[in-house]
């Protein structure tokens, strides 16, 4: 009969879709049949002196029914997608030259909003665009996807104008989605040293020190943290190993001098001992 036909269509289509071919395969080689039907003369027969549906009527069934499964499919960005896509804002945001990297971010506000926004947020910060880059950095905080790292550029932001109770709100939610991110805990180690709290600030730097052991910066805010606890000879430590790797080396030999009059412990000893043998 006609629905035992339309039974057999729709059971012969949903197992090619399960077996993972393209929904609209099938509609198409109907369309085909009916152009060599009618190349070879024939005509479609009416549907309602067939015992079998038209190709045509069965064709349009099976267009329906293909549309409605790739409705249900759309294709979600996966993860490494994902990551991808804001690891290539967070480059462009911060490397490309701030003028074209707006010019570029604004091109996408309609096909990603959100990394438009992000892009928007960080470029427009390094332009010293305040209003601009806390209005982009609002919005993509807005996205759950990017909140996290949103956060942690806004409070990069605050910190740099001087709004360090802000910085630290939005830098301890950004800690929270983005737990062992070294950069956010380095930039909440400067917000706290900043509020006269280098208890909290010394241990959110030492992950960085650790994974970026070489790193010039690091080191003078790890001297900056020690100074502030008043470990003197750790502080002028940290600061010999900053100008070491920077080659700036007659700072260098001054704070390694004042660490080695200020040591009083066998650690704080040993420790300008393996500086001293590291550099040579």
């Amino acid at each position: 009969s006609r629905e035992n036909e339309r039974a057999a269509d729709q059971l012969g289509f949903a197992t090619l879709v399960d077996a993972g071919f393209d929904p609209m395969a099938m509609p198409r080689a109907f369309t085909r049949m009916r152009r060599l039907q009618w190349l070879g003369g024939g005509g479609n027969t009416p549907s309602y002196l067939s015992t079998h549906p038209a190709l045509e009527e069965r064709t349009t069934a099976l267009e329906a029914r293909a549309r409605e499964i790739a409705a249900q499919r759309q294709p979600q960005p996966s993860a490494t997608a994902s990551r991808f896509a804001l690891v290539q804002t967070l480059v462009r945001a911060a490397f490309t030259p701030p003028e074209s990297a707006k010019a570029l971010f604004r091109s996408q506000e309609v096909r990603d909003p959100c990394q438009a926004a992000l892009g928007l947020g960080m470029a427009s910060a390094r332009l010293h665009q305040t209003a601009e880059a806390e209005a982009g950095l609002t919005r993509a905080m807005a996205c759950p996807q990017i909140r996290p790292v949103a956060a942690r550029e806004m409070g990069r932001l605050l910190l740099s104008l001087g709004r360090v109770s802000q910085a630290v709100e939005f830098l301890r939610a950004a800690q929270q989605g983005l737990p062992g991110d070294v950069t956010t805990g380095v930039l909440l180690a400067q917000a706290f040293l900043d509020l006269g709290d280098a208890a909290q600030a010394w241990p959110l730097v030492q992950p960085a020190l650790e994974r970026f052991s070489h790193d010039s910066d690091l080191w003078q805010l790890s001297g900056r943290i020690e100074a502030a606890r008043g470990k003197e000879s750790a502080a002028h430590l940290a600061f010999a190993r900053s100008f070491a790797f920077a080659r700036r080396w007659e700072k260098y030999a001054w704070h390694l001098q004042r660490a080695k009059a200020l040591a009083q412990t066998p650690a704080e000893r040993q420790a300008i001992s393996h500086l001293e043998a590291e550099v040579e």
